[in-house]
């Protein structure tokens, strides 16, 4: 790959410079589904590509948001939305209900078996399911940044510990070019949704 990006002379003449540069852009595509890699670090092609405007992260990033913005802004004086909203609120305090009433073990498996289903898509699928749970609390009325926010400062400090040292632990053993991609996306999910920006990047943002 480095030799057809002309990043090098000769197939055995790979620096650590050219390898880092090569992980660096693929890691890039990773983030836009126009590559996936494996657990054992294989960079491959994946079978569906995204189809996606010829602009920047940066640009692209920005344009959402301020489409998303200003869809928020001119439903918020629509009864229609006003009432979706309640309506949408209104299942949402039943499911909250409902799993209130569910006893803690249940609960556990529950949260268990979700979260082994999540961590087993790929760094693109995760990227795109957390998208399409933000822009729906953005429907919602909610802003993500402060819902965000909301739920660490709920966090039992120990127990938030305890998990970060285990995500760390998670990244650590991960592939170089996987922990890249992993990187990139949370870099972005949290550019897009205004999440603040975190100085570990071994720690991803919930």
């Amino acid at each position: 790959m480095a030799l057809k990006a002309q990043l090098c002379p000769a197939p055995g003449e790979v620096s650590g410079w050219t390898r880092r540069q090569v992980l660096r852009h693929l890691a890039h595509l990773q983030a836009h589904g126009l590559a996936q890699v494996s657990a054992s670090g294989e960079w491959t092609r994946p079978q569906t590509l995204p189809t996606l405007e010829a602009a920047s992260v940066e640009q692209q990033v920005v344009r959402e948001r301020i489409a998303l913005e200003r869809q928020v802004f001119r439903e918020r004086a629509s009864a229609w939305v006003l009432a979706r909203r309640a309506s949408i609120a209104a299942c949402q305090e039943r499911a909250q209900r409902w799993w209130a009433g569910l006893d803690a073990g249940e609960r556990a498996l529950r949260v268990q078996r979700l979260s082994g289903e999540f961590s087993t898509l790929s760094v693109w699928q995760q990227q795109q399911r957390k998208r399409a749970w933000e822009e729906r609390n953005l429907r919602r009325g909610l802003d993500p940044a402060q819902r965000h926010a909301g739920w660490l400062e709920a966090q039992d400090l120990r127990e938030f510990e305890r998990r970060r040292e285990e995500r760390r632990a998670w990244f650590a053993n991960l592939a170089e070019p996987l922990r890249q991609a992993y990187a990139t996306s949370w870099d972005e999910h949290r550019r897009r949704y205004g999440y603040a920006t975190s100085v570990d990047a071994s720690s991803e943002p919930r």
